[in-house]
């Protein structure tokens, strides 16, 4: 009790263990989840064999082998992409932006976005949308913005001051 109230888990609305040992983080991250009902809770797992106990509890799991599978494939399946997503390729950047209710209704080609900034993609709940411009946001919409690292920061920012 006294580490939850310490941390204020119960009014936390994410929680990662991304310690070294994987007993350790399932340990945090059930304490996390019993601490509140409403946190997302992920982990780093070292062990392939332990991401099924933590999924059971209720876990979200990011696997070291499965990211390093997953990079690789990337890097070889598909350079010109991986490469244009690492931060530093020419300076250009991704953001992510949470829509509020400012833009709900709205379509992307009514943003007003630097030229040189594209949304890449809309999440809206479990779903994943490649837009267009005459894609209509709704609230709790997530969008990714890609661009030039001048431009990028700026147009996050005009999105999200929408009121």
């Amino acid at each position: 009790m006294r580490m939850i109230e310490r941390l204020d888990l119960e009014h936390a609305s994410i929680a990662i263990g991304a310690m070294d040992s994987d007993q350790s983080n399932l340990l945090f991250c059930q304490v996390a989840l019993a601490a509140s009902d409403e946190a997302q809770v992920f982990a780093r797992v070292a062990q392939p064999g332990a991401v099924e106990a933590f999924e059971q509890s209720g876990i979200r799991t990011i696997s070291e082998v499965e990211t390093l599978a997953q990079g690789m494939l990337d890097l070889i399946g598909a350079p010109v992409l991986h490469d244009a997503l690492l931060p530093s390729a020419g300076g250009r950047m991704t953001v992510e932006v949470p829509i509020g209710s400012g833009l709900d209704g709205r379509r992307v080609a009514e943003l007003g976005l630097p030229p040189r900034v594209l949304v890449l993609l809309v999440r809206r709940g479990g779903e994943d949308i490649i837009p267009d411009g005459g894609t209509r946001l709704r609230r709790g919409d997530r969008l990714l913005l890609f661009g030039h690292a001048d431009l990028v920061p700026a147009a996050r920012e005009r999105l999200v001051a929408v009121e």
